[in-house]
């Protein structure tokens, strides 16, 4: 069986924040226009909603891509070593019970919030209380991360950490810039 490597593990966990902010998507693509559109340029609740266009060419889906190519184009600039990658596996490996039950958490969070938003009727109080659910294993999931971070601070050179230093700059920067631009529309 092949063992999974801390990039891996940070992918996985990049997916389900974006599952959750999926939920987030659908629910507010469908308070969108009363056109069909969905809030922000898309179709509402198809297969692509809140992308921002037809298969994610809007704004989001830019912006989705845009922070992907960040993402491998900061993989290639670390140069992480071979030593270094041993270490990160090892560091994620001890950590691999702690990571599944915070994913497996995450998703079924997900999950439910999902369903308490499409049951009809609608119960507020348990769209809160799925949503709140969901916000603590979010918070499990960021002090897991955290821990594992500082851990893996360890083994990365002063120049690769302000790699990711900048990588996560501009991360927030284009989101903000996003942001900025759908609020003047």
């Amino acid at each position: 069986m092949k063992r999974r490597g801390f990039f891996h593990w940070v992918g996985i966990l990049a997916v389900v924040a974006l599952a959750a902010w999926g939920v987030v998507r659908v629910v507010y693509a469908a308070q969108g226009p009363s056109d069909g559109r969905g809030a922000w340029g898309g179709r509402g609740m198809g297969m692509h909603a809140g992308l921002g266009g037809e298969r994610g060419r809007g704004p989001l889906g830019r912006l989705i891509r845009a922070n992907v190519g960040r993402l491998i184009t900061l993989r290639a600039e670390l140069n992480i070593t071979d030593e270094q990658r041993e270490q990160l596996k090892a560091i994620v490996h001890a950590h691999r019970d702690e990571i599944a039950q915070v994913v497996q958490k995450l998703v079924e969070k997900k999950h439910a919030l999902r369903q308490a938003v499409m049951a009809q009727p609608a119960d507020e109080d348990a769209i809160r209380a799925a949503s709140n659910d969901l916000g603590k294993a979010v918070g499990d999931a960021a002090v897991l991360g955290s821990k594992i971070i500082g851990e893996a601070r360890g083994v990365l050179t002063p120049e690769q950490l302000e790699l990711i230093k900048q990588f996560l700059a501009e991360h927030d920067k284009a989101v903000n810039e996003f942001l900025a631009t759908k609020a003047v529309d």
